[in-house]
């Protein structure tokens, strides 16, 4: 059992429950921590204590509301100029929930009042989302996460492709011929729009 006393001018009310943790408690008011309590419903007795004379006990009961909980998933990186579905992922509180709510820094998410918009933008820098989900109870959770959009990498061949006859030896791409300047990513070379990905901005083919 917690037990905890207030004062007033008519005396001392004493808060009490048999459900409710030690601690969960407020000593002055009687009001309940609720990160501390959890859920459920629970019985909070009172009594007033004046001069050692101590009414009957009032008991009230209290239901605490199980509150949902939000994460969200998606990329934290992306090319600029690329479109990415973020998911608001709401578990736990009571079905159904009753509004998913989005917030951005810019103009960047198709829709905010749906669980999975469409992120896009062509601007270069750091994005800050939250998602925010209410369940049937009007309980809440918000969740937040941050895009990095990135300038993408570019590749070039700076020399031009001569011409070769199918019996010839190996053809390495590489040198002055055929050099393909690009930072970071895979590099993939595509000849008669046949993939042919390749670790490094050398390419034989024969």
């Amino acid at each position: 059992m917690s037990d905890y006393v207030s004062s007033s001018d008519m005396g001392t009310y004493k808060y009490s429950s048999v459900d409710i943790p030690a601690g969960a408690l407020n000593e002055q008011t009687g009001a309940v921590d609720l990160l501390l309590s959890g859920s459920g419903i629970f019985t909070i007795s009172v009594t007033l204590d004046n001069a050692g004379c101590v009414s009957d006990a009032v008991e009230q009961q209290l239901e605490i509301y199980p509150s949902p909980e939000a994460s969200i998933t998606g990329a934290t990186e992306l090319c600029s100029g690329v479109s990415e579905t973020m998911e608001g992922v709401a578990t736990g509180g009571t079905l159904p929930y009753s509004k998913h709510l989005w917030t951005q820094s810019g103009s960047v998410l198709g829709d905010v009042n749906v669980q999975t918009p469409s992120f896009y933008t062509t601007v270069v820098k750091q994005y800050d989302l939250s998602y925010e989900v209410t369940d049937a109870n009007g309980c809440k959770s918000k969740a937040t996460h941050q895009i990095e959009v990135v300038t993408p990498p570019t590749a070039q061949i700076k020399s031009p492709m001569p011409s070769y006859c199918s019996a010839d030896e190996a053809v390495a791409l590489d040198g002055s011929m055929a050099t393909v300047s690009a930072t970071g990513g895979t590099y993939e070379w595509f000849i008669d729009n046949h993939g042919y990905r390749n670790s490094t901005k050398h390419f034989e083919y024969w």
